[in-house]
């Protein structure tokens, strides 16, 4: 889901989950950015499952349902954030188009997945 430069990713969470072609995840893995509880209240009650852990230092020691090694397969998705922000046009955004900055988002992840086939 494509929106404005300066919109907090929380709201859009639950649009872009509702959008997914593919249906209901059973679980989000997210970091800490995410840890609003109106995010998880809202995910709880359509039956999706969280791993995010609290914003706060205290809470986070004595969150119970947060799982660390289930947190780590999160690097598979950072990793490929970083490598379609190597894409300077894609990094700092010179289109003013959603049409031209999905295009070249595409072309990006092709790019990335030629270069790992050879």
């Amino acid at each position: 889901m494509l929106s404005l430069l300066n919109t907090h990713d929380v709201p859009l969470a639950i649009p872009t989950i509702a959008s997914n072609p593919v249906g209901k995840p059973r679980m989000i893995l997210a970091d800490k950015g995410y840890g609003s509880d109106k995010l998880r209240l809202k995910l709880e009650q359509t039956g999706i499952n969280t791993n995010i852990p609290t914003r706060n230092i205290k809470n986070r020691k004595q969150q119970k349902s947060y799982n660390i090694p289930l947190s780590k397969m999160r690097f598979k998705i950072e990793r490929t954030n970083a490598w379609i922000k190597s894409f300077r046009r894609l990094h700092f955004r010179f289109d003013y188009t959603q049409a031209s900055f999905s295009a070249f988002t595409y072309l990006a992840l092709i790019v990335i997945c030629i270069r790992k086939l050879i």
